[in-house]
């Protein structure tokens, strides 16, 4: 009887000694929900910063993967205040005779929502932007040269490397444009679209979810 309190009592006092010790890490193969504290026993079976966020689409060599139901989410940082941007490919819609893949966005800074139609060239794998209400532009070419114009800007790097918060990104291209609020730069990685936005003073997107 004397132990039994003794134990009680050392469990009241320091919680910590008597936690459940177990695997915490919800993405491993042995997560044990009741665990409360980490014994180091976890078994990730893919690191969760790997394929597809960090490495794209296995064998996609395209620099926009277009397809129903893909989705882009992207962390926005402006002034250290951070909220979520989102674009989703919902379907197909036909404008003046023209196929366009519809997109869907969500801007949760300011709470707005709305669409634009892309289109992509099958001859040469030319990406093509539509804003609602305007005329479609070049939103990144499926072969890119250092110098080319894309729409309001111009490609000035093939070979980029860049770091967000969830990976490291090679071989990126990237796409300046320049207006009288700030420089923007956009990053496009094979296999996965764009991994980052610099909006320069206006903040930065950083690619921080897929659905592929």
């Amino acid at each position: 009887m004397k132990k039994l309190f003794f134990a009680l009592l050392v469990c009241s006092t320091t919680l910590v000694a008597c936690k459940k010790e177990g695997c915490t890490n919800p993405l491993a193969t042995n997560y044990d929900k009741k665990a409360k504290k980490d014994d180091g026993s976890c078994i990730l079976t893919q690191d969760p910063n790997t394929a597809p966020l960090c490495a794209g689409i296995t064998g996609n060599t395209k620099l926009l993967p277009i397809a129903a139901g893909y989705k882009w989410e992207y962390r926005r940082t402006t002034g250290g205040q951070a909220s979520l941007y989102s674009e989703e490919i919902v379907g197909t819609e036909d404008i003046n005779g023209i196929s366009y893949f519809k997109v869907h966005f969500v801007n949760n800074q300011i709470s707005s929502t709305g669409t634009f139609h892309l289109r992509v060239d099958a001859s040469n794998g030319n990406v093509y932007k539509k804003p609602d209400g305007q005329e479609e532009v070049l939103y990144i070419s499926g072969n890119p040269t250092v110098g080319q114009s894309i729409g309001a800007g111009t490609v000035t790097n093939v070979n980029a490397s860049i770091t967000t918060a969830a990976c490291t990104y090679t071989g990126c291209v990237e796409v300046t444009e320049s207006s009288t609020l700030a420089t923007k730069k956009l990053y496009f990685k094979r296999g996965i679209g764009v991994v980052k936005v610099d909006n320069g003073v206006l903040g930065v997107d950083e690619l921080d979810g897929v659905a592929f």
